[in-house]
């Protein structure tokens, strides 16, 4: 092999078709294993998958139909470029005449007859390749310059032919960079690094990495509303008892309370979400005393509060219609880390200090949960 001269396009230059032909062949899909310069030969896609398509006659007898659509062939030299071939409606093919007693194999085509390369023909066919009888018959062989679009079994004897006995053999081509409609069974041999292609029978899209197909999320694939579930679910969440002045009267330890704020959200796979929580407090009678709201973890991952990892307020917690009846207030952020990825539940308990009266009152407690990534 050669540098092909003259390249396309030079002013004043001639043009042979084989040229032509090379020209339109670097803009479609490759057929790598088959030559630098070889396309993949097949079908255009449509809308409908119904080009070149092959059906039963609409009145079913030994004739098959080929639906409206466009084709590419690679010519039967792997450097003589692509042929496309256009069929503007719907086209009956004869089928030949069934053997008595054994069935057989016919492969329906679109066949270039090009007579620079042999005879003296210059056109396209939609033709039936017919198969030798036989008891397990098989579909005789693509020739070359034409590419296969079904196989019909002829049965012993049949005189007419329906859709059951027909089998599409339609592969779909694009341009170079496009992706491939094809079924996951049948992905092209020999694909380049970056190839795409859309796997029907699965609906999924893939690629090929240089060494194996792979889908585009590698997990599995993703739908629209999946990709759409996964950006909200790691959003913070927020819960606000606002207006609402709550009575503590256990002493000593972390217990639940009416109103306590309770919000739940998806740990990441960071394990780490940034939680922030606060209220104001006061209590009954004049004593030096503490009132802690700490966070209940529940859910996927567990904890209990704490006196070190808690919002308190504490010193002369005088009652609120006292002479000297201060409301203070207290807040505190925590970083959760390590926490395992899944679902979880922070809820804030309160605590009053040990030997302090029995009767304090929490207001407008709060509580952020805030996943991060």
């Amino acid at each position: 092999m050669a540098p092909i001269n003259p390249p396309t396009y030079l002013q004043a230059g001639t043009y042979s078709a084989r040229l032509d032909r090379l020209s339109q062949a670097g803009l479609l899909m490759p057929a790598h294993g088959s030559g630098a310069l070889a396309i993949r030969s097949g079908v255009r896609p449509t809308p409908s998958n119904t080009g070149l398509q092959v059906t039963q006659r609409s009145t079913p007898a030994m004739f098959v139909t080929v639906g409206a659509g466009v084709g590419y062939v690679q010519a039967q030299s792997a450097t003589g470029g692509v042929y496309i071939v256009n069929n503007d409606a719907s086209y009956d093919v004869a089928i030949a005449a069934a053997h008595a007693t054994l069935g057989r194999r016919d492969l329906i085509v679109a066949r270039i007859y090009d007579a620079e390369v042999s005879g003296a023909t210059n056109e396209w066919r939609l033709e039936a390749v017919t198969g030798t009888p036989a008891g397990s018959p098989v579909t005789p062989a693509t020739p070359a310059g034409a590419v296969a679009l079904a196989s019909v079994l002829v049965s012993a004897g049949a005189t007419t032919i329906t859709n059951a006995a027909i089998t599409d053999l339609r592969v779909y081509t694009t341009a170079l960079g496009g992706t491939i409609p094809v079924l996951s069974s049948a992905m092209p041999a020999n694909p380049y690094e970056g190839m795409a292609a859309y796997q029907t029978d699965l609906n999924r899209p893939v690629w090929f990495d240089g060494s194996a197909w792979k889908g585009w999320v590698d997990a599995g694939y993703q739908t629209a509303a999946d990709v759409a579930a996964a950006l909200d679910v790691y959003a913070p969440a927020y819960a606000h008892d606002e207006g609402n002045t709550r009575t503590i009267s256990t002493v000593g330890s972390f217990v639940a309370y009416t109103g306590a704020p309770s919000v739940s959200v998806v740990v990441p796979a960071s394990g780490n979400v940034l939680v922030t929580w606060g209220f104001t407090g006061y209590n009954s009678a004049s004593d030096q005393a503490s009132v802690r709201l700490g966070v209940n973890v529940t859910g996927t991952n567990s904890s209990t509060p704490t006196l070190g990892n808690s919002a308190c307020v504490s010193g002369n917690l005088d009652n609120a219609g006292g002479a000297n009846a201060p409301i203070r207030s207290a807040s505190r952020t925590k970083l959760y880390t390590g926490l395992t990825p899944g679902s979880t539940t922070f809820t804030l308990q309160a605590r009053i200090s040990s030997g302090a009266p029995a009767t304090h009152a929490i207001s407008d407690s709060y509580l952020l949960a805030q996943p991060v990534q």
